[in-house]
């Protein structure tokens, strides 16, 4: 991989993109290969590189770059930011995690937590439904809270790219892989005359 390379799918993979909120990876995709074929973002943010377009046969290559994550549903009296899940999550890795909500003016910072054992009465050898936990960010009250979030605002666990021996360990690889591969496989394609569309 080439330096710029590595910019580009350390970018995908720091960049939050949950469900119904991919604007900041589309731009990240068409700013990438503007200077390759024509870029194109719809309004579902939805990006598109495509080469040759004039060519009668065309291939489409497609990946998709949302992430799970987690929606703001409700904020109690006391602040506290409950939500629900986004795509698959698995509650069990949820508590105590670092997240990132949608703020009204940027990002906010949160961790996930729950009610003490000694407090609510359940039995610790259950996992807490994901119901039972919320976001904490660290205000005292719902008005402080909904200074900075709304409801229905997304949020995704931090998890920082980072490469363990010779394994790549970050969230939401499934996804962002696929779309770094079609970048790469763009650039280089755009160096060769194939005779194709491509898209």
């Amino acid at each position: 991989m080439t330096g710029a390379s590595d910019i580009f799918l350390r970018k995908l993979l720091e960049t939050p993109s949950p469900c119904g909120g991919e604007d900041g990876i589309a731009r990240i995709f068409t700013d990438y290969l503007k200077d390759v074929g024509k870029v194109e973002v719809d309004s579902m943010y939805n990006s598109y590189c495509v080469l040759n377009p004039d060519c009668p046969v065309k291939l489409m290559i497609e990946a998709h770059s949302d992430e799970v994550g987690l929606q703001v549903t409700y904020i109690s009296e006391d602040g506290y930011v409950y939500f629900r899940r986004n795509g698959y999550v698995d509650g069990l890795t949820l508590l105590g995690r670092k997240v990132v909500i949608e703020g009204k003016n940027g990002p906010v910072a949160g961790v996930i937590g729950k009610k003490p054992i000694h407090l609510s009465g359940n039995d610790e050898s259950k996992p807490v439904p994901v119901e039972d936990m919320w976001m904490d960010i660290s205000v005292s009250s719902r008005k402080e809270a909904e200074e900075l979030i709304r409801i229905g605002a997304f949020a995704t666990v931090e998890s920082d790219p980072e490469f363990m021996g010779t394994k790549l360990v970050s969230r939401a690889l499934d996804d962002k892989i696929g779309v770094f591969i079609i970048a790469e496989a763009l650039r280089r394609m755009a160096e060769k005359n194939l005779g194709i569309g491509i898209c």
